[in-house]
């Protein structure tokens, strides 16, 4: 949140505790438990980008 006085802001002792316990996994990602509900909300046409992107790279690495 970058500031420790918007009521939104996650204490930074609980980010720090939740934090190194992911790195302590083999996960992709770091996620603490609150961001995972702003993680898995796609933003308007995210989904679209994302596949858009997705064939352009395919395409390039078939040699097209």
């Amino acid at each position: 949140m970058n500031s420790r006085e918007a009521k939104e802001a996650m204490p930074l002792g609980q980010f720090i505790v939740e934090a190194m316990a992911v790195l302590g996994t083999d996960v992709d990602e770091i996620l603490v438990e609150e961001a995972k509900a702003l993680r898995a909300n796609a933003g308007p046409r995210e989904h679209d980008f994302v596949n858009r992107f997705n064939e352009f790279v395919s395409a390039r690495l078939a040699g097209g």
